[in-house]
């Protein structure tokens, strides 16, 4: 039982990514989809991002603060 701290050196950034994921990103004026369009900008995104760190925010309809209370 017990722990150790332990320092570590870490350099990158901190990136986070929000996707509207409600029914208007169905919509087809973007082929094949606003959605998909968006997932794939952020797969494009996140594998030119080397050492950094990434957050995902899902949202639909009206947007709250979850954290911190």
């Amino acid at each position: 039982m017990g722990f150790d701290w332990e320092q570590a050196k870490r350099k990158g950034r901190d990136v986070l990514i929000a996707i509207d994921t409600s029914r208007s990103m169905l919509a087809d004026d973007l082929k094949p989809s606003r959605l998909a369009r968006a997932k794939l900008a952020a797969q494009d995104l996140i594998s030119e991002l080397q050492g950094d760190r990434v957050g995902l925010v899902a949202f639909a309809g009206t947007a709250f603060l979850q954290a911190p209370h």
